[in-house]
């Protein structure tokens, strides 16, 4: 398949997202058709070869997310400067993977998935598009790519888990392997941060448990692990 099924990928993401956006939201669907929907999209351009590479990368979370709150988003409450400012945050966290982006595209011979390319969708919520990208991975990934950061995000937490577990290979911001034992440091770190920030850290826990029961209920150990013996 030639590498460049990803900007094909890309578009029918984009295309996807704007007609939904503009529909009339009790005409959009239910959450698991329109995911249904958008991996059978997927499949017109991916095939069943799982050869692609999938760039996991903050979005609305991240440490771009995390020094915000602790700067101004705390003390502000939800509201329009709330989401104004989050807005913000979202921009930056895109500007930021756009050139790992390209850098993947360039290097691998592979269609390349950008999950940003998808935008919002009526009616889900967050958790809808953490189970969405893990159903993408396990189904057409073959190398997960975590850009810089990526600890501090609920869904590249969840990324970075399914792909362990489902056995696929990891790559960080560099290009270079990560291994699930350095992975697991970089979680329980941004946990104890997430934490005492103040911040949820559930989706990170909720990684780490996946890893450890993946591996016979023991977290992968590395040296200053707080679990390793």
């Amino acid at each position: 398949m030639a590498a460049g099924a990803g900007h094909g990928v890309g578009a029918l993401l984009e295309d996807a997202s704007r007609r939904w956006a503009e529909m009339p939201a009790d005409s959009v669907g239910e959450v698991s058709e329109l995911a249904e929907t958008l991996l059978a999209t997927l499949a017109t351009v991916l095939g069943d070869r799982r050869d692609a590479y999938y760039v996991s990368t903050p979005i609305t979370t991240g440490p771009e997310f995390v020094e915000w709150w602790r700067r101004e988003g705390k003390a502000l409450g939800k509201g329009s400067a709330y989401e104004v400012q989050l807005g913000q945050v979202v921009r930056r966290n895109l500007e930021a993977v756009r050139p790992l982006v390209a850098r993947v595209e360039r290097t691998f011979h592979h269609p390349v998935i950008d999950p940003t390319r998808l935008g919002a969708i009526p009616g889900w919520q967050q958790p809808d598009y953490h189970r969405f990208w893990v159903r993408v991975i396990d189904r057409f990934v073959q190398t997960v790519v975590l850009a810089e950061g990526w600890s501090y995000s609920s869904g590249c937490a969840l990324e970075f888990a399914a792909a362990v577990t489902g056995g696929r290979s990891e790559l960080d911001a560099t290009l270079h392997p990560l291994s699930p034992q350095v992975g697991v440091r970089l979680l329980e770190d941004a946990a104890r941060e997430l934490d005492a920030a103040g911040l949820s850290s559930a989706c990170q826990e909720d990684a780490l448990d996946q890893i450890s029961n993946a591996h016979s209920g023991t977290r992968l150990g590395y040296p200053g692990s707080r679990d390793a013996s």
